[in-house]
């Protein structure tokens, strides 16, 4: 057995102590405890740590800047001179004076004023105590003797005049075959013609003399048509005047009126022959409910008045006033009065003060002769020419917008219709005849004048037209036979009666604003 020196055992036995040293220290170097549950409960039960204090906000009202302030001025002055009133308004206000060398500075000044700003100050001595025009530029006053100001109007330079007759020729123009002219008895018209129209039916020629009688002395105003612009200038008293019916005519110019014709014919039954019951209107019920169509006052073929409209007429036939929603159920009444056929609903656009004109129809040819004439060798001549008639619709509409924001509208509905011929003989050389067609033409019209609210309707009848048609039936042949012909054959006579009903729905519009269309 080999032994080892002591020495050797004494260093063996270091190192092992040294080992088990490092493996011991390692071990609870790196030993994780896990925490027990009642240690999260205990600090879920802690408070929470206080934080900053809160910032507090001090709100303060807005008080504008001194400097935006307006100066208050008080004024006395009894008969000062102008000049030296200028001179102490700009000497305290800390600006500069210019004066124009027509302007009187020895006008004496006679105001009172506590607590005013500079231009109320101004105004009071310059343009009310002296009549004068000043402006402010920049850090000068600017006085004058006189005010300008242009204007521009958008209307057109042709004047327009407006011929309306309840009892016209409704013949329209001919294509002469021979020379000469007639006149017709048949009457009905409504033109509206482009023509060198009169003075008073100019608007421009009307404006520029009514400027010219407002003006003063010194005055100037300058109307120019063609391109629709005004010039004036005068004192400010004058200026006022003429600056305010300038922009009357402007704001009329400028506004419209929408018109919604309804043109209806009624075929009136058997119990209805005399015309279109109204009485019976006011007792009409519309989805159950009467009274949905009431007439306030009934004169028959009269004036009448209806709640949202005032009438007044002036021609054949009668005139009442509806509502908005009376106009569906008046249409649900004239159904029960007869057949109602729609002639035309029209929609016109017009400015206003201005003449609008709808046909709606044909044209219908003549011949008319003029006049005749026989020679020493018993010749005869005669001047002819071919004439048109007009057969149908024809409506004339001039709306004016009143202050009270009303239109009031000049309406003449006419409606033509062909009832049969007649023949002209013309006497011509040698004792022979020479016969001419002339159509036999039944006309139905009104005029009236009608003062009505924006958005409801107006009512115009009274017109009533009865037709007499004659009828023959028979066997072919033999109800030609004389004598006994009338035994194979029938004649009858029918006879239908119509009215006229004509409903009118006028709008404003004005551009800019909620009524533009």
């Amino acid at each position: 057995m080999i032994r080892l020196p002591a020495v050797l055992k004494v260093i063996a036995l270091f190192f092992a102590a040294t080992a088990i040293g490092c493996a011991t220290g390692q071990k609870e170097k790196y030993a994780f405890k896990e925490p027990r549950p009642s240690a999260y409960l205990e600090a879920a039960k802690r408070p929470a740590p206080l934080g900053p204090p809160p910032m507090e906000e001090k709100l303060t009202p807005y008080l504008p800047s001194p400097a935006n302030k307006p100066k208050l001025l008080s004024l006395h002055f009894d008969g000062a001179p102008l000049g030296q009133v200028l001179q102490a308004l700009a000497e305290d206000s800390s600006m500069g004076l210019l004066i124009a060398p027509d302007v009187d500075i020895n006008i004496p000044i006679y105001v009172h004023l506590k607590h005013a700003t500079q231009e109320e100050a101004l105004r009071t001595v310059i343009t009310e105590g002296a009549d004068f025009f000043h402006s402010v530029e920049g850090l000068t006053i600017r006085v004058q003797r006189h005010d300008e100001a242009f204007f521009r109007l958008d209307y057109l330079k042709t004047p327009r005049l407006t011929t309306t007759k309840v009892g016209g020729d409704i013949l329209g123009g001919a294509s002469t075959g021979g020379g000469g002219s007639a006149s017709s008895s048949i009457v009905g018209e409504f033109t509206v013609a482009s023509t060198e129209a009169k003075e008073e039916t100019n608007l421009w020629a009307q404006l520029g003399a009514s400027l010219t009688a407002m003006k003063s002395s010194e005055g100037v105003v300058v109307v120019q048509p063609a391109s629709g612009t005004v010039y004036i200038s005068d004192r400010p008293s004058h200026m006022a005047k003429m600056r305010k019916i300038i922009l009357e005519v402007r704001k009329m110019i400028m506004s419209q009126v929408l018109i919604e014709a309804r043109i209806l014919e009624v075929q009136l039954r058997d119990q209805t022959q005399i015309g279109i019951q109204w009485d019976a209107a006011s007792r009409f019920s519309l989805f159950g409910r009467e009274g949905a169509f009431k007439i306030v006052q009934n004169l028959g073929l009269g004036i009448g008045t209806g709640q949202g409209a005032d009438v007044t007429s002036v021609g054949t036939g009668g005139a009442i006033g509806v509502s908005i929603f009376g106009v569906d159920a008046l249409i649900d009444f004239l159904q029960t009065q007869g057949e109602v056929k729609v002639l035309s609903n029209p929609y016109l656009l017009v400015m206003n003060g201005q003449s609008a004109v709808i046909t709606i129809g044909s044209q219908f040819p003549f011949g008319d002769v003029a006049g005749v004439s026989i020679s020493d060798e018993g010749r005869v001549t005669f001047d002819s020419s071919i004439k048109r008639a007009l057969l149908g619709l024809q409506l004339g509409i001039t709306p004016h917008i009143t202050e009270e924001g009303e239109v009031l509208l000049h309406v003449l509905p006419s409606i033509t219709n062909l009832q049969g011929e007649t023949i002209v003989e013309i006497p011509t050389t040698g004792g022979e005849v020479q016969q001419i067609r002339n159509p036999i033409i039944d006309l139905r019209q009104m005029g009236t004048m009608i003062r009505a609210r924006e958005g409801q309707s107006v009512v115009l009848a009274g017109l009533i037209r009865r037709e007499r048609n004659l009828e023959e039936e028979g066997i072919p042949y033999l109800s030609r036979i004389p004598i006994i012909g009338a035994l194979f054959k029938n004649r009858s006579e029918t006879q239908s009666v119509s009215e006229l009903v004509v409903i009118i729905t006028p709008r404003i519009g004005t551009p800019g604003t909620r009524g533009t269309f």
